[in-house]
């Protein structure tokens, strides 16, 4: 009957919402180019939240597969990152291959 299925949709529905807006964590490998030390990444924070880290852009070049403009870096080579000084400082001391742990922002349903 549909009143039992608008039911069981309402009962659903709140667990569907909660896990779209759940941010899905994932582990990218980044590599140094060959003739620069550089990554090929720019980070910053979010406009909102000082300490919340952001991958704000990513040059063509880069070795980042797996990477979006948007993810926001919750660690590097396995350490935990607070605030953009510490992925700053993380960066700078990471060697060729970093790896990256990234929380992707949750899309919004409409």
């Amino acid at each position: 009957p549909p009143a039992a299925a608008a039911v069981a949709a309402a009962a659903v529905a709140p667990a569907l919402a909660a896990a779209a807006a759940a941010p899905v964590r994932r582990t990218v490998s980044v590599k140094r180019g060959s003739k620069s030390k550089d990554l090929g990444l720019t980070i910053g924070t979010d406009s909102t939240n000082p300490n919340v880290v952001m991958v704000s852009g990513i040059a063509p070049e880069a070795k980042a597969e797996g990477l979006r403009a948007g993810d926001r870096i919750v660690g590097i080579n396995g350490k935990p990152v607070a605030t953009h000084e510490d992925a700053i400082k993380l960066l700078k001391k990471a060697g060729k291959k970093v790896t990256l742990e990234v929380e992707e922002a949750p899309v919004a349903l409409a």
